[in-house]
């Protein structure tokens, strides 16, 4: 019994993900205490210890895009104490932020499952609305392979409402297109801009892996 739950414990990641198709170059990102949630087009690292989205990960696809429906609901495969409600942002002073954006999707389940509070996190919503939306216009139009979209948390965290939606103090984008890998991050403040990175950078500020175009580095 000891032997194969040894077993069990060192098989590889991309065997236990659901949804590996979703990941960069089909390699999952190991996230500590989180749970995946694998939706239509794309997946959420959910941390079930910090109660928020960590990452979604996409495989970006080229197509049409629905018109936006803006149903925004609760996703009831996470318990009832750790989901959030439409009322936990309610007079806070933060958008509803997608990681996964609404425009990606190209059909109308793609757009309802884009819209899971799961997929969520406090955004300023001046960078929601301006430099953030410039930079998820700005991606589609490169149509790169695929797209990790992450928050970034303080060691304090904010939290909103009654169930302790905690604030990013920060987000960062990477796209894989190519042979190419490029990044992005904003902090969660107003009138933030956009910021060229790397993939070294987000991973010391995360403490998460990447995959890399050859393998992981």
């Amino acid at each position: 019994m000891r032997q194969i739950l040894l077993v069990v414990l060192l098989w590889p990641l991309s065997v236990l993900a659901g949804c590996p198709q979703f990941y960069p170059l089909g390699i999952p990102v190991a996230v500590p205490h989180s749970v995946e949630l694998c939706n239509s087009f794309y997946v959420v690292e959910f941390d079930t210890q910090l109660n928020g989205a960590i990452l979604s990960a996409e495989k970006f696809q080229r197509g049409s895009h629905p018109e936006r429906s803006n149903d925004f609901h609760t996703d009831t495969r996470l318990p009832v104490s750790t989901r959030a409600e439409n009322s936990d942002y309610a007079h806070m002073g933060y958008d509803k932020g997608h990681l996964t954006p609404a425009a990606d999707a190209v059909n109308a389940t793609e757009m309802h499952d884009t819209f899971l509070l799961s997929n969520m996190t406090p955004q300023e919503p001046s960078l929601n609305r301006k430099a953030w939306r410039e930079l998820e216009i700005q991606v589609r139009q490169l149509k790169p392979d695929y797209v990790v979209t992450g928050a970034v948390y303080p060691a304090l965290k904010k939290r909103i409402g009654a169930h302790g939606v905690p604030v990013p103090s920060g987000y960062y984008k990477i796209i894989w297109m190519r042979g190419v890998i490029n990044a992005w991050y904003a902090d969660n403040k107003p009138n933030a801009d956009i910021l060229a990175t790397s993939v070294s950078e987000v991973e010391r500020m995360t403490g998460l892996k990447f995959p890399r175009y050859g393998g992981i580095q």
